[in-house]
């Protein structure tokens, strides 16, 4: 009998996790990708009135990049606050 070496029969499975969880993150980032798209969307009567006061085009980028990086910081918040939480299934966290 010849011994089976570990590392290559989970070299495929590693892979396959590795590209489900890509998938994962580009879906994620495509949902909030849209979202963004879908509020700009709705403002974009405000924006036009923004505009019509003598708003320039930078002081409404300035005003996307904001709403988008607030956003984004209270998504990261929430995200990290779920990862630091002892849930049963993180055994990192849990110290199994």
């Amino acid at each position: 009998m010849s011994a089976i070496d570990p590392r290559v029969s989970f070299r495929g499975v590693h892979g396959a996790f590795l590209g489900a969880v890509a998938c994962l993150y580009a879906i994620a980032g495509l949902n909030t990708l849209n979202l963004v798209l879908v509020r700009l969307a709705g403002r974009r009567r405000a924006m036009g009135i923004r505009i019509a006061l003598g708003s320039s085009r930078a002081a409404l980028l300035r005003l996307v990049l904001a709403e988008s990086l607030a956003l984004s910081l209270v998504a990261g918040t929430v995200g990290l606050g779920f990862e630091a939480a002892p849930w049963p299934w993180n055994p990192a966290r849990t110290g199994r």
